[in-house]
């Protein structure tokens, strides 16, 4: 019983994940992260945050990106891939003690 829930576990996230990296892809990133925020954070993959992460930056939103961040780190859901990505961004941006706060990431 165990592995058959396991199974669909695995098709729901793998569904969820595809759904949100399309509304990405089609231009849709703000309905993707409206999504994103309706939803458990453990039904996504890295790569759905790397994803969500890349959008945020494009549409300098640096607040939301960070937000992102540490729910990915929370969640046990961090890549490296986002990492770098809220680094640039913060880098790029101008908030207050961007050093100090580079060095927490």
């Amino acid at each position: 019983v165990l592995a058959k829930e396991s199974s669909q576990l695995d098709k729901w996230q793998s569904t969820c994940s595809a759904g949100l990296l399309a509304l990405i892809k089609v231009g849709r990133g703000q309905e993707a992260f409206e999504l994103f925020q309706e939803m458990s954070p453990n039904i996504f993959s890295p790569n759905c945050f790397s994803a969500l992460g890349r959008h945020l930056l494009m549409t300098n939103n640096t607040e939301k990106l960070t937000s992102l961040y540490k729910l990915a780190l929370g969640s046990g859901r961090l890549s490296d891939d986002l990492t770098l990505i809220t680094m640039k961004a913060i880098a790029e941006s101008k908030i207050d003690n961007r050093v100090r706060v580079l060095r927490n990431i």
